[in-house]
């Protein structure tokens, strides 16, 4: 169905269309069968590994390469694309713009009693009126919705006073962007300052560590270090951040367990959040690993009061 697009797009690679059942006026290379068949034909004459990478079907290809050598090829590959080449860079700022653009936008009209899941769709609109896509559901969570770091967006009204975590990202020519931005709709209490403070400490202190070399695992601790000093580690729930490229979760995961070092050319996100039982609080930006600094990317404000 594809094909031509296919074809089009992917001028440095051959195309095979598949077909399970005959439809006689597609020109070019068709294969018409078992996608099993297919793959045997193609590494039939291949010397050594075939390598696979995680989407594959295993039992695809327990099946169709009986008798092969078969190398898992995901880690590598990830690793691969973790490292952005200049083009590469462009196309995620593109989507980064984007995001932000929508964001300002819906923010212009944010008001008391709207519900979370309409806010969302008017960030999916802002989007698409844009010429992006979302590159994942975007997050609404007002009040104590904001405890759940991957909360749905739901039918609560959004009241003044309350702390609201707006997670949202782009895809612009199959690159992503991922920003997280927490808003006060009136005034803020002191209590909630408190919180913002405090997490956007933990995010600058990860971020001067932030070059390349550094472990990965080294960064998320100077985060987690600042909360825990803070008293408020068992807040923080989640790794610091994570790769964005083609998918918006990818290599290398800033966590606590991961000590393989950064390289020049990823590109990250520093989230940290706390997520208490009555609201949450999250700051997400994206870096461009360099060979001194992380550059930030993203432009907008840390807070934003309406």
């Amino acid at each position: 169905m594809d094909y031509e697009r296919a074809v089009e797009e992917c001028k440095s690679c051959e195309v095979i269309a598949y077909l399970p059942y005959e439809l006689p006026h597609l020109e070019g290379r068709v294969f018409r069968g078992k996608l099993k068949d297919l793959i045997k034909e193609e590494v039939a004459n291949c010397k050594g590994s075939v390598g696979l990478i995680g989407h594959f079907s295993f039992s695809l290809a327990r099946e169709a390469l009986r008798g092969k050598e078969i190398a898992d090829l995901t880690d590598v590959l990830s690793e691969m694309r973790s490292v952005k080449e200049g083009w590469e860079v462009d196309n995620v700022k593109k989507a980064i713009e984007v995001a932000e653009e929508a964001i300002k936008e819906v923010l212009t009209n944010l008001r008391e009693g709207l519900k979370e899941y309409e806010v969302a769709s008017e960030l999916i609109y802002e989007m698409r009126r844009r010429g992006a896509v979302p590159s994942f559901e975007p997050i609404v969570a007002s009040g104590r919705n904001a405890r759940f770091p991957h909360a749905i967006p739901s039918d609560k009204t959004i009241k003044s006073g309350e702390l609201i975590v707006i997670d949202v990202g782009a895809k612009v020519n199959g690159y992503c962007s991922d920003i997280t931005r927490t808003v006060s709709l009136g005034r803020l209490r002191t209590e909630d300052e408190n919180l913002l403070k405090i997490v956007r400490g933990a995010q600058e202190n990860a971020i001067s560590k932030l070059r390349e070399g550094i472990k990965a695992s080294e960064v998320d601790r100077e985060a987690r270090v600042f909360i825990e000093k803070e008293g408020l580690g068992s807040y923080f729930i989640h790794s610091l951040g994570h790769g964005v490229g083609l998918e918006v979760h990818e290599y290398p995961l800033i966590a606590p367990d991961n000590d393989r070092p950064l390289k020049e050319g990823m590109i990250v996100t520093i989230e940290p959040g706390l997520y208490l039982k009555d609201k949450g609080v999250r700051i997400e930006d994206m870096y461009l690993v360099k060979r001194d600094k992380g550059e930030r990317l993203t432009n907008l404000s840390s807070f934003i009061g309406l």
